[in-house]
C-alpha cells in the first residue's frame, strides 16, 4: 500500500478555482452539525451529517462562512458554500473529510481509522498514477493543484467512455 492510499480527508480544486466564486454543494440529504472557523486549520467550515447513512461530511477553507447554520437541513446538490483558501491553505480548493458517526461525534486529528476516504467514497482511484480529466485531456495526479484544474473523472472511467462510444 503506498501513502497514496492513506488520507484523512481530499483536497479538490475546480476549474475555477483560479479566482471565480465556486459553489459548494452538499454531498447528502442531512443537518448541519457543526459550523465553526479555525485560522490554523480549517477556516470557515461545516460539518453536514445524513441521518440514514450516519456518515459525516466536514467541508473545509470556504471563503466564506456558510449560510447554512447548525440544525438547518440541507438537500443533496443544495449549496452549502463557496470555494477558498480561509484557514491554512496555499490555494483555492475545498478540503472535505469524512467519517462514520453512527456511535459518536466527529472526532478531530483522529487516527486514520476514524477516517473514510472521500476519494473512494467519489469512485476517485486514489493510487500512484491514478489521472484526472481536465478538458478531456488526462493530466498526471501529482502535479501540483495550482497547476492544473480538476474535474472528478479518472482515466479508467474516461477510456469506458471512449471504448462505449467508439471513439
Amino acid at each position: 500500500m503506498n501513502n497514496l492510499e492513506i488520507t484523512d480527508g481530499l483536497d479538490i480544486a475546480t476549474y475555477n478555482s483560479a479566482g471565480d466564486n465556486v459553489p459548494l454543494y452538499s454531498m447528502c440529504n442531512g443537518e448541519v452539525i457543526l459550523k465553526a472557523y479555525d485560522d490554523t486549520g480549517f477556516g470557515h467550515y461545516i460539518i453536514i451529517k445524513d441521518p440514514v447513512s450516519k456518515l459525516g461530511f466536514l467541508y473545509a477553507h470556504m471563503k466564506y462562512a456558510s449560510n447554512k447554520n447548525v440544525g438547518d437541513t440541507v438537500l443533496i446538490n443544495e449549496q452549502v458554500g463557496i470555494e477558498g483558501m480561509t484557514g491554512y491553505a496555499t490555494g483555492i480548493h475545498l478540503h472535505l473529510e469524512m467519517q462514520d458517526l453512527s456511535n459518536r461525534n466527529w472526532i478531530f486529528q483522529g487516527d486514520l481509522t476514524d477516517y473514510i476516504n472521500p476519494a473512494s467514497y467519489l469512485g476517485i482511484p486514489n493510487v500512484e498514477g491514478t489521472t484526472a480529466i481536465y478538458y478531456g485531456n488526462p493530466v498526471p495526479y501529482h502535479i501540483p493543484k495550482h497547476k492544473f484544474k480538476w474535474v472528478l473523472y479518472t482515466r479508467k472511467l474516461r477510456e469506458r467512455r471512449i471504448l462505449k462510444n467508439g471513439q
